[in-house]
């Protein structure tokens, strides 16, 4: 059985600290806030996971996610909107 707090833990703090998580680190790609492109903060990071968490659980939901983020234009998924946040690629690290 999985731990909520341990998971939280994992997808909000490092999140609402720095943007990243360890897939995001390697991927070379952070969460930003949409509105200001600093770090999202624990509010936004937290609505952002709760909405998330849901729907990591089904796969069909995650199908109709994924194929809405790709016509927006800035690929924003649901989550993204909840917690008014963006996924933005870095410039490669020298």
């Amino acid at each position: 059985m999985r731990c909520p707090a341990a998971q939280w833990a994992y997808w909000v703090l490092p999140v609402a600290l720095s943007g990243l998580t360890a897939g995001k680190w390697l991927m070379n790609t952070r969460i930003v806030d949409a509105t200001t492109g600093g770090t999202p903060g624990y509010w936004r990071a937290t609505l952002r996971f709760f909405v998330f968490a849901p729907s990591y659980l089904l796969v069909f939901p995650m199908l109709i996610v994924g194929l809405i983020a790709k016509g927006e234009p800035r690929h924003r998924t649901l989550w993204d909107f909840a917690g008014r946040t963006c996924v933005i690629k870095l410039p490669p690290k020298r």
